[in-house]
């Protein structure tokens, strides 16, 4: 008898916090506190896949509800400062990655360990911390 195992593709995010970016003063406002709990129904669910053989090239799917988003990133290096793997957008967008790579993601699935994901939309002036 054999026992397989399969990495987890997609993850369910359950928390999250938000900051915004004030042009005036040309600062982002700290980070709540408080995180936010998303209800069973609601919960956003990431999936990430490779879209490359050298781990540089991915695409990111993202449902929220009933709402449904899909983009392209290209790893963009490591930042040491903040621990965090950076890819970038086609627009200028970010995600970065604590505790993991998206290489791995995609290719392992999710750990069991904790993994934060940033999402700087600066388009929006928007910030948003999920775990």
């Amino acid at each position: 008898m054999a026992n397989s195992t399969y990495a987890q593709k997609a993850l369910k995010l359950v928390e999250m916090r938000q900051v915004s970016y004030n042009a005036d003063t040309k600062k982002w406002s700290p980070w709540p506190q408080e995180w936010q709990s998303y209800d069973e129904k609601n919960k956003p669910i990431l999936t990430l896949t490779k879209l490359d053989d050298t781990g540089v090239k991915f695409n990111v799917k993202m449902k929220i509800a009933e709402e449904k988003f899909s983009f392209n990133v290209t790893y963009d290096g490591f930042d040491e400062k903040n621990n965090w793997s950076k890819y970038i957008d086609e627009n200028g967008d970010r995600i970065n990655i604590v505790g993991s790579t998206m290489s791995k993601l995609s290719i392992s699935g999710w750990p069991n360990t904790p993994v934060r994901i940033y999402f700087w939309i600066y388009s929006e002036k928007l910030g948003m911390e999920f775990r």
